[in-house]
């Protein structure tokens, strides 16, 4: 059975004796993928959008990395580029698959050649989220907290 990741638990939490009033929200935001283009910022064309996820941040990071909450459309593009990737790679060892479990409401990644008793792979289960205009969404946080993700912002060379 894969592990279920549930990214961060937006629930306000006490801090010492008190408890922190506001629950934190998203914003819009625009990720770069970095194991799909190979790049460095330094190296990356800012007009290759092949790689570019649109999605949502807490504004949290993982080593220093994004960690990217991504509406159903930009879980599924991803999905797809994966395993388009995954099919073109000469060299899979160490090279993950994405697929959609709709029974599960979860994106699913699992080793090249399926799951092993060592690696049985990840469930992203979707999160019902607060965004910062108030409203709700339905959100999978794939590879938040676990993968290598940039937020592209304006000064990086494109827009949230």
């Amino acid at each position: 059975m894969a592990r279920v990741s549930k990214a961060r638990d937006p629930t306000p939490r006490k801090e010492g004796r008190e408890t922190r009033a506001t629950v934190p929200t998203l914003r819009p935001a625009t990720f770069v993928a970095t194991w799909l283009t190979g790049d460095t910022p330094e190296t990356r064309d800012p007009e290759d959008a092949g790689a570019l996820f649109r999605g949502y941040t807490f504004g949290d990071t993982w080593n220093g990395w994004a960690c990217p909450y991504l509406p159903k459309e930009s879980a599924d593009d991803l999905a797809r580029i994966t395993h388009a990737a995954l099919a073109l790679s000469e060299d899979r060892d160490g090279f993950n698959d994405l697929t959609y479990d709709a029974a599960k409401d979860a994106y699913i990644e699992t080793p090249f050649g399926g799951p092993t008793e060592d690696d049985p792979g990840v469930e992203w289960q979707a999160e019902t989220l607060p965004l910062a205009d108030g409203t709700v969404a339905k959100l999978y946080p794939v590879g938040s907290h676990s993968w290598i993700w940039e937020e592209r912002t304006p000064e990086s060379g494109g827009g949230a």
